[in-house]
């Protein structure tokens, strides 16, 4: 517990950007991320929306955040890229960009003698490189309507997307609920048959 605070305090004050691997264009800076339910490694700049295209795909409902889409890198001014750097999560109303740790390189003057590093893991960029804080109240009201600001109708094709994700979930729980009232119906009726 020591060197684990120990090391968070050697991490804390790095700061590092954080690029396309495909294509080397900027997304953002170290201290702009956070982890939100322990595991999401979001961007907490309100500009990132321009700097990624964001679309809807295959929506699902995780932990307490709501996946509605992924982000892809827009590229340069003179070249388009398109690789895909993480997903959009809904978390208590706000849409946030996800970063995987596999789509970026890691840029710093620090870091093996200025050479961007790739990591497969946010574990060992966590370990290693910097440290992420978690996300707070104040993380979320700046991100809470940065989307909208940048393009009310991606906004609003989230929150759509999100509200169907909604309705499926509660579908297929009661589809389960109607499932598991058969089975039980048909073992009651079996006892009463061995009466």
């Amino acid at each position: 517990l020591e060197r684990e605070r120990q090391l968070k305090d050697v991490l804390k004050g790095k700061c590092y950007d954080l690029k396309c691997h495909l294509c080397g264009s900027f997304v953002c800076k170290s201290t702009d991320m956070r982890v939100a339910c322990e595991s999401h490694y979001v961007c907490c700049d309100p500009n990132i929306w321009g700097r990624v295209d964001s679309r809807i795909h295959n929506s699902k409902s995780v932990s307490i955040a709501t996946l509605v889409g992924k982000i892809h890198c827009k590229g340069s001014m003179t070249s388009g890229c398109n690789e895909v750097l993480g997903t959009v999560v809904r978390l208590y109303g706000a849409f946030l960009p996800t970063i995987a740790a596999k789509s970026i390189l890691i840029e710093g003057k620090d870091i093996y003698g200025g050479r961007a590093q790739l990591n497969k893991k946010w574990e060992i960029v966590v370990r290693e490189l910097f440290y992420v804080e978690p996300i707070t109240d104040k993380d979320l009201k700046l991100m809470l309507n940065s989307l909208f600001s940048y393009s009310a109708e991606q906004h609003y094709q989230f929150e759509e997307e999100a509200e169907l994700v909604v309705q499926r979930a509660a579908a297929e729980m009661k589809e389960r609920k109607q499932h598991h009232q058969q089975y039980s119906d048909s073992i009651i009726s079996m006892d009463d048959d061995d009466w």
